[in-house]
């Protein structure tokens, strides 16, 4: 009974001690992969907005929960990747991707006729919580439809 007092002491011992020291020392690791202090100013997520025949914009939402939030990622990824030597299969995921948007759009409201075009905004905050909104691409339906390059 001893020995099992004592392995949890020295158990929650090291614990303490890799909080305390904020190092990683696997398997008693903090894991700052996934907590820890953010600067607002440096997270930045991108969204899709849908640009109505009117001009007004309004943020997609989806029914399938988190849909456009995985749609934000894999978009801000192939951003970063833009001007590499990939730069066509950059293009090409992008638009393969908004066009499964587009399908989802169509199958979750009956058509999409009521928009024109995609915004690809990119939303940040700045220390003091003022959000701000940069477009960083606007691809229009009908260029996604006739595979013209966005």
């Amino acid at each position: 009974m001893i020995v099992y007092i004592v392995f949890f002491i020295v158990l929650c011992g090291i614990l303490l001690w890799v909080t305390i020291r904020q190092k990683d020392a696997f398997p008693f690791s903090w894991y700052p992969m996934y907590s820890g202090a953010h600067a607002l100013s440096k997270i930045n997520i991108v969204r899709i907005a849908l640009q109505q025949q009117d001009g007004s914009i309004t943020w997609w939402q989806s029914r399938f929960y988190r849909y456009p939030e995985y749609t934000g990622r894999k978009l801000q990824g192939l951003q970063r990747m833009k001007g590499t030597k990939n730069e066509v299969f950059v293009s090409l995921e992008r638009n393969r991707l908004l066009l499964e948007v587009l399908r989802l759009i169509e199958s979750e409201q009956g058509s999409a006729k009521d928009y024109t075009a995609f915004h690809i905004v990119e939303r940040t905050v700045n220390d003091n919580l003022v959000i701000a909104d940069r477009t960083v691409a606007v691809v229009s339906f009908s260029e996604l439809k006739n595979g013209k390059p966005a």
